[in-house]
């Protein structure tokens, strides 16, 4: 679409593209973009290796169309099946990070979260586009039955770190999903911080999706709060809600990760369906605000779904601008 709305006509930006389409399932995709470059990246689910594997294309973006640059390529190399990509542009390492699901055979079949860097640029034909030619677990050292699945990815463009936040089963069966997060070098290494507990309860956790808002001016309570954004929902006794937990943008001495404490965003009793779901979020440049937009039932047993926002400041107090001439 056009960066700016057109007072009439199409908000469309030139043609409508194949992104990859070869008579086989390509699912899922994922988006995120090089604005230096003005090029994408688009990561999918595609199965025309048989068992499923996460594949990326670039598309460029022109003065009057968009287009695909160089071919599609394969990022992962595993031979197991190969879920729910989620992509981030790293500014500083000039690279995306790109996480997904993998099912995981050692011990027991189970989803564990994998991730690569890969070349904001395209490399060249027949070149290896991924910038380190492989993929890491995103938790090396669990080694249980206990799924780890739907990732989501943002980037700190202060502290130079993505953090990936994903879903945990806690009990192995299913029966209560929590919110866990790293932080993943932006550098292309395989170090990794600690696990960031986000949501860890009795109810189950679900469906998160991060964002990050920093700035130059770094002040607690104050504009330019260096912060991730996580949102989950959240299947409560009775209802169902969404919550939002910001995380600090830099690990910095240890201790707890978390800042404040979770914000309700919106809830809705059991008996309406259980209305809320797919959450998603974007970050501010510099003033530590975020856009969450969700998908919510408001029509109870008749099925009618709307898609709602909500500006979210973590931070409750603003300190105001006082100019001086």
């Amino acid at each position: 679409m056009s960066g700016g709305h057109q007072t009439s006509g199409s908000q469309l930006y030139g043609s409508q593209i194949t992104v990859s389409g070869d008579g086989v399932n390509e699912e899922s995709p994922a988006i995120a973009c090089n604005g230096d470059d003005h090029t994408c990246l688009v990561a999918f689910d595609y199965s025309g290796t048989g068992s499923g594997d996460i594949y990326a294309q670039r598309v460029s973006v022109g003065g009057s169309d968009i287009s695909k640059d160089g071919d599609r390529f394969i990022v992962s190399e595993f031979g197991a099946t190969e879920h729910n990509p989620a992509v981030a542009r790293g500014g500083h390492d000039s690279n995306y990070l790109v996480a997904w699901q993998y099912l995981h055979d050692d011990p027991s079949s189970h989803y564990r979260i994998v991730v690569s860097h890969v070349y904001d640029t395209e490399q060249g034909t027949g070149a290896e586009e991924r910038q380190h030619g492989g993929a890491w677990l995103i938790n090396p050292d669990e080694g249980s039955n206990r799924h780890q699945s739907v990732p989501a990815v943002a980037y700190s463009r202060d502290d130079q770190t993505y953090l990936v936040a994903f879903q945990y089963d806690y009990n192995g069966d299913g029966s209560d999903y929590d919110i866990r997060a790293r932080r993943y070098a932006g550098t292309g290494s395989s170090t990794a911080s600690g696990l960031i507990y986000v949501a860890s309860s009795f109810d189950n956790e679900s469906s998160p999706a991060v964002a990050y808002s920093g700035g130059p001016e770094i002040w607690t309570g104050g504009f330019g709060a260096d912060q991730f954004f996580v949102t989950y929902v959240r299947e409560e006794a009775n209802a169902r809600a969404l919550y939002g937990q910001a995380i600090k943008g830099s690990e910095g001495g240890g201790g707890s990760q978390l800042e404040l404490d979770r914000q309700l965003l919106h809830s809705t009793f059991k008996a309406l369906g259980w209305g809320i779901m797919s959450p998603d979020a974007t970050g501010s440049i510099n003033n530590g605000r975020y856009m969450v937009v969700w998908q919510y039932n408001t029509g109870g047993t008749v099925w009618d779904e709307d898609i709602l926002g909500q500006l979210v400041a973590p931070y409750a107090t603003h300190l105001p601008l006082i100019l001086r001439d």
